[in-house]
């Protein structure tokens, strides 16, 4: 017997751009989607908006489970903030882009992902996510 695959949905997004308090650490934020098992021909890109102004940072203490921990000391870092999916589908496998600059104004990660989301309802989701950052880079 096979069964139907639902449809993955791709989501994509950017701040609204003005300047916020949390704007050294989240200058621009954006969503897209993990395309896992879905053909091209079923993903279809849906607007996710996140406000940067309503960003809140919190410290999630000491980042466990580093390799090597006992010499490079990292810190977690959570992101809260309401994302809104605005199409009529949920979203799974959201990926968080942005950039996040410690306090030389220099970026802190090379690839700009922050973290992922695992499923965004229709409409307001409150979430977070949570990053490692070394602890030697003040932010």
């Amino acid at each position: 017997t096979t069964r139907a695959r639902r449809p993955t949905v791709c989501a994509s997004s950017a701040s609204d751009g003005q300047p916020s308090k949390t704007s050294s650490l989240i200058a621009a934020t954006t969503l897209a989607c993990a395309l896992a098992n879905a053909s091209p021909a079923v993903a279809k890109n849906v607007e996710i908006t996140i406000d940067a102004s309503q960003v809140v940072q919190e410290s999630c203490g000491r980042a466990g489970g580093v390799p090597g921990s006992g010499t490079y000391k990292a810190n977690c870092i959570r992101l809260k903030f309401t994302a809104y999916n605005k199409s009529n589908e949920v979203v799974y496998n959201a990926d968080v882009f942005g950039q996040v600059k410690d306090q030389a104004n220099d970026d802190v990660l090379s690839s700009g992902r922050i973290g992922s989301i695992k499923e965004l309802q229709p409409g307001a989701n409150e979430t977070k996510v949570e990053l490692t950052v070394g602890a030697s880079q003040p932010l």
